[in-house]
């Protein structure tokens, strides 16, 4: 492995609490860690809605431009795809730190 590659964090925490644009998220676990993400298991204060969020480290994408791109045209083709076999996106946001991506939780 490339010893300059920046790694995910994990710098949320199961139980804390997130503020978006669209209302407070709590987490309750971890689904999976990639290359680039965390992928957590939310749910939605209010409405008590549960979802699949996947975090991505705005300092992991900053070194590479590439990564940056790829994200965009991940969210780009995820939201276009409607079919019953394939987890619904739903949203997007970001704060200083980190780009969620909101999913279907499946």
């Amino acid at each position: 492995m490339d010893k300059d590659k920046l790694l995910p964090v994990q710098t949320l925490k199961t139980g804390e609490v997130f503020n978006t644009s669209f209302g407070l998220y709590k987490i309750e676990t971890v689904l999976g860690v990639g290359t680039y993400a965390y992928v957590y298991q939310v749910v939605q204060m209010e409405s008590r809605a549960k979802f699949a969020v996947k975090v991505v480290e705005k300092r992991v994408l900053k070194p590479d431009k590439k990564l940056l791109q790829n994200l965009q045209q991940e969210i780009q083709i995820h939201s276009s795809i409607k079919n019953q076999f394939v987890a619904q996106f739903d949203k997007t946001f970001e704060d200083t730190k980190h780009h969620y991506l909101f999913m279907q939780l499946c």
